[in-house]
């Protein structure tokens, strides 16, 4: 995803794309996508138009599609970049700010239906949790939170949002990735609630409208914790442990944990209500991943028979 300063993109346009992007029932990060991939599209297309006054054609939406594949954009980014598009221009159409849907007669991006980040191995989380001082207060935070994505596949803005008085004895409510999103209960037992019970317990003249995760740091102690701590922490003990894999990120701990669960005997639909996915086909790309990952173990060892010298 391209960051540059978007120069062209008009106060109108700014508005547009805000307006759009409220009005969807979507995380955080996901208003944030959105906004960014509109922003792209708009800094090529005034770029290249504004002068001769164009409105947005499909021609354009076109060309724009092929400008990314040359600058060597994945093929998700392009498929993100047209879904946003596609979003937007059928919000212009319902609110009658445009008559003609420039996307109309474009194809959907069809990506293969596999996650974009790799799980750890069970050494490897053992590792990144043995990494944390827990005897610091700001190192066992990060720890609980690490130790919750992967024993519980906790999204980063579910941590955000969690409340001290969202956990009491073997339940834990959490608010799901959309800002309209019921409470929904997980239940924890063993070692996660002795986790979590300890950690509760240093945290002092804690409220139960008091953030489980806030800062430490002296600009914004006592304020709830950032997505951009829980990523470049996670980001930090990987690479203390020697993890420094690009395709391995914050999320991975999440996909770790539904991963495990497969691998432990889980079946898919417990594994899908663990991970809150809206569809259980959404869960199935962890079992395409650990059938694949099989298949190549299978493979290695079959040739190493041959192929080994007597």
């Amino acid at each position: 995803m391209e960051n540059k300063k978007t120069h062209n993109i008009t106060p109108q346009i700014e508005k547009l794309i805000s307006s759009y992007v409220n009005s969807l029932d979507i995380s955080i990060s996901s208003k944030t996508t959105y906004t960014t991939s509109l922003k792209v599209f708009y800094e090529w297309f005034l770029g290249n138009y504004q002068r001769s006054k164009q409105t947005v054609q499909k021609k354009h939406i076109i060309l724009f599609k092929r400008v990314m594949f040359n600058k060597k954009r994945s093929e998700y980014s392009v498929s993100l970049y047209m879904s946003s598009l596609r979003g937007f221009f059928n919000w212009m159409i319902k609110a009658k700010k445009i008559t003609e849907n420039p996307m109309e007669g474009i194809k959907k991006e069809r990506t293969k239906k596999e996650f974009r980040r790799k799980p750890l191995n069970i050494n490897q989380v053992k590792q990144l949790l043995h990494s944390f001082d827990k005897t610091d207060i700001s190192e066992l935070r990060d720890y609980i939170m690490v130790y919750l994505m992967i024993t519980l596949g906790l999204r980063r803005i579910e941590l955000v949002r969690m409340n001290v008085s969202d956990f009491s004895d073997n339940e834990l409510y959490i608010q799901g990735k959309f800002e309209k999103s019921k409470n929904e209960c997980l239940l924890v037992g063993g070692s996660v609630k002795a986790e979590l019970t300890n950690y509760i317990s240093t945290l002092k003249k804690a409220t139960p409208t008091t953030p489980m995760f806030s800062s430490y740091s002296n600009r914004n102690k006592n304020t709830r914790i950032s997505f951009s701590h829980i990523s470049a922490m996670v980001k930090a003990h990987l690479r203390k442990v020697g993890i420094n894999d690009p395709q391995i990120t914050c999320h991975s701990l999440r996909h770790t944990c539904a991963v495990l669960l497969l691998t432990e005997g889980n079946n898919i639909y417990a594994t899908q209500v663990q991970l809150r996915h809206s569809s259980v086909d959404i869960t199935r790309c962890y079992t395409h991943f650990i059938e694949k990952q099989h298949a190549l173990k299978v493979n290695s060892a079959i040739m190493d028979n041959l192929f080994t010298a007597p």
